[in-house]
């Protein structure tokens, strides 16, 4: 019975980390595009 509980736990963790490194990763890339309007903003 230990088993199945665990992997029924682990495919409803897996989902949520992803989707937490997917925000992330979609702030991150947000925040630097935001970074290089403004370099190129200020640079000309």
């Amino acid at each position: 019975m230990g088993t199945p509980t665990f992997s029924l736990y682990y495919e409803l963790l897996e989902p949520i980390s992803f989707l937490r490194f997917g925000d992330k990763f979609l702030s991150n890339m947000y925040y630097n595009h935001n970074i290089l309007k403004y370099i190129i903003l200020y640079s000309n």
